[in-house]
């Protein structure tokens, strides 16, 4: 124990002197920053950007993984299907007829962006009369019974609704496999086609739009949200730090480091070819929150004992470091996960962490140095009465109900694995949002959600067989396969013209989509309930039934197994990041502390805030996706830096005396973090509403469970 304890006093010691050149050399730290700066500034204007899953290239997704091979061999795009209502009778009329079909032709025409375009409108039947052969159009003089037709043909129920009172349209667009922005698929041609949708058709519920590029387009929409997030967050920074520390220059001090660690992780993660992803689009406002905690005891430093800048930093250096340690073990525990994009975020979140450290102990301390009116960031006179978290800190909690509290840790193991799972694009965003809408449109139109695609590996009778049983499962609203095509285009034929129509119809653009160059063949599966646990279930039912002879894939499919996987990887880094916190908390109170040494109340009270928040996920059956992950990750990462805190400040005394000294910043701190999470709120997305809410709970709680849970279980007071 004395050579860990010789070690850990001498890396106390380096992490001096490493600060102490930021003081006595800036001109050095800022030329070597501002060259850093440039470099990744450089490089940010060659970040791609993914929304789709299959383009992560994780090799634990089978799925998405097939759904990629499959795209190339049978030179697929991502597809949009817009669906057109009459706008005010149960039946078209013929004038709407005529404006959709000539909205359609003009896309069809102009368009460029688009691989292929399907529409009731291409639909022709072969017609035989003396020794000619021609083919006649199904809707030819825009009639209302001529739609009504539709239900006699294997796209009811896709083209048009099982009642054939409806019109779709399924548009495929290019993919662009050497994107320099983005991945597979340019998302911006479908916000031209809606921009075009929405001045051609004015009235409300005149078209719904669905399908797999409607959703990456929204998920675009999305990470643009996120950035504008960014701006929102840094100007309630500015006013908060304003609020509770009287100064601008406070808020202006953390905004420049956090745009130093913002440019320097994203330029890095450029040079390095690291894209962003949906998950990696919230980096900035998750690192902002997490990285507040050191900051703002700087500033509370300052405004409770006016200490000068020189000693505030001196005395927070250190015991920051290791609460930005913890923060990096919160992030990092990610990598243990089996996800590449877990993987990658935990990497990169880890790194951008250790980012905002240098910035602001190291960057800051040179920018002081040199520039004199950053030295002092709080005023008193100005500030909003400090006193009151003095009067907050000395309140009591009873030890009998600190002991019971203690149950929330049985509640809490007992939630983590009883959660429900989540993970569908209908999840993902608001009840009112087009796409959502889009999607309860074509469920109580068409009975589905979403497809499927089954690849067979060679074009054989058998291949009906398979189709036929997979009919039959309980998640399948309808199949469309080439044989029922080419049914429908040679019924009532003669055996010899059954052969020429077939000839001609397997040499249509549209049918080659149905087979590959390699001479496989594909038929898709329309199915009706696209929650995890129910597509999973579909997709196990298909695979044991396909063996060698054929496989199962699409975006949903991807989608479904990776949202799958979210309960193990959840549970095993939340468990990890637990065990990294502990590991450094005991080693703190061995190193830190006189006897008796307060394990248990230092290792308990950290440990609370967390399993409280499992608890009420559990509780109140709260869904959890991946991004319940990354906000658990936050939570844990700043999880003991109270007490961590506490200790360096308490030094060998009682823990009280540290915990009086830092705790008044710990619940202005808690309230400013909290804050922070309102952000949260304006996300494009539902699940960052729901966990940045239970994100603010946590700090809250995690303070109580730091002061006065802490304060409770010491054996004196």
């Amino acid at each position: 124990m004395l050579g860990i304890q010789k070690i850990f006093f001498r890396f106390w010691i380096f992490l001096l002197k490493f600060h102490r050149l930021s003081v006595r050399s800036p001109k050095l730290i800022l030329s070597v920053t501002a060259a850093l700066l440039l470099l990744a500034f450089l490089s940010l204007g060659q970040i791609r950007t993914l929304y789709a899953i299959h383009d992560l290239e994780d090799p634990t997704l089978s799925y998405a993984t097939k759904f990629r091979e499959m795209r190339t061999d049978f030179d697929l795009g991502s597809s949009m299907l817009i669906i057109f209502k009459p706008a005010s009778k149960e039946y078209f009329t013929q004038s709407e007829i005529f404006n959709i079909r000539g909205w359609i032709a003009n896309e069809d025409y102009s368009n460029s962006n688009l691989l292929r375009l399907g529409s009731p409108f291409d639909i022709r039947r072969p017609k035989i009369s003396t020794d000619e052969m021609w083919y006649f159009r199904l809707i030819d003089k825009n009639l209302p019974e001529e739609v009504e037709g539709l239900k006699a043909t294997p796209w009811k129920g896709i083209l048009t609704s099982k009642q054939g009172q409806d019109l779709a349209v399924d548009l495929t667009f290019k993919s662009e496999t050497q994107s320099q922005f983005y991945g597979s698929f340019d998302p911006r041609p479908v916000g031209e086609v809606l921009k075009n949708l929405a001045e051609k058709f004015k009235k409300v519920g005149a078209y719904f739009v669905t399908g797999e590029a409607a959703f990456q387009f929204f998920c675009h929409e999305g990470i643009q949200r996120n950035n504008e997030l960014n701006f929102y967050l840094l100007i309630f920074l500015l006013l908060s730090f304003r609020f509770f520390f009287g100064t601008w220059r406070s808020g202006l001090s953390f905004v420049l480091t956090l745009i130093i660690m913002a440019t320097l992780t994203f330029g890095t993660m450029s040079l390095f070819k690291i894209p962003i992803d949906l998950i990696s689009s919230g980096l900035f406002l998750m690192l902002s929150v997490a990285a507040l905690e050191d900051y703002l005891f700087i500033c509370s430093e300052q405004l409770q004992r006016q200490t000068s800048w020189r000693k505030a930093m001196r005395s927070i250096v250190v015991p920051s470091f290791f609460t930005s340690l913890t923060t990096i073990f919160g992030f990092g525990s990610l990598v243990v996960t089996n996800m590449l994009i877990m993987k990658r975020f935990g990497i990169w979140a880890a790194f951008g962490s250790f980012v905002e450290w240098l910035a602001c102990f190291i960057v800051l301390p040179a920018l002081m140095a040199q520039f004199p009116y950053f030295r002092s960031l709080t005023n008193v006179s100005r500030a909003f009465r400090p006193e009151l978290s003095v009067r907050f800190l000395n309140l009591k909690l009873n030890r009998l109900l600190a002991r019971a509290l203690m149950l929330i840790f049985a509640l809490g193991f007992y939630g983590l694995f009883h959660l429900q799972i989540s993970g569908a694009p209908k999840e993902m965003m608001a009840s009112s949002h087009s796409f959502i809408r889009g999607l309860e449109e074509l469920k109580s139109s068409r009975g589905w959600e979403s497809l499927l695609h089954i690849v067979f590996e060679k074009n054989e009778p058998t291949n009906e067989q398979i189709l036929n049983q997979i009919a039959k499962f309980e998640n399948v609203s309808q199949i469309l396969s080439p044989r029922m095509v080419e049914d429908f285009f040679t019924e009532n034929l003669s055996k010899e013209n059954k052969e020429l129509a077939a000839s001609e119809l397997k040499d249509s653009e549209f049918f080659k989509s149905f087979y590959s160059k390699s001479h496989k063949a594909r038929a898709v599966i329309y199915v009706k309930d696209t929650r995890t646990e129910v597509l999973m279930r579909l997709l196990r039912q298909i695979t044991t039934l396909c063996r060698t002879n054929c496989f199962v894939t699409s975006e949903a499919a991807a989608q479904a197994e990776f949202s799958e996987q979210v309960p193990a990887e959840f549970i095993e880094s939340f468990a990890t990041s637990l065990v990294l916190l502990g590991f450094v908390l005991t080693l703190l109170v061995r190193l830190l502390s006189g006897s008796p040494r307060p394990y248990f109340s230092i290792l308990i009270s950290s440990l609370w805030g967390p399993f409280f928040i499992i608890s009420l996920y559990w509780i109140f059956g709260t869904k959890i996706d991946f991004m319940a992950c990354l906000f658990m990750c936050v939570l844990v990462g700043l999880a003991g830096d109270n007490a961590i805190q506490f200790l360096f400040a308490a030094r060998k005394k009682s823990l009280n005396e540290g915990l009086m000294r830092r705790g008044t910043g710990s619940l202005v701190i808690s309230l400013l973090i909290a804050g922070s999470c309102i952000i949260f709120l304006g996300s494009y997305f539902v699940s960052p509403r729901i966990y940045g809410v239970f994100l603010a709970i946590g700090i809250m709680v995690s303070t109580f469970g730091d002061i006065w849970l802490l304060r409770a279980l010491q054996k004196k007071n």
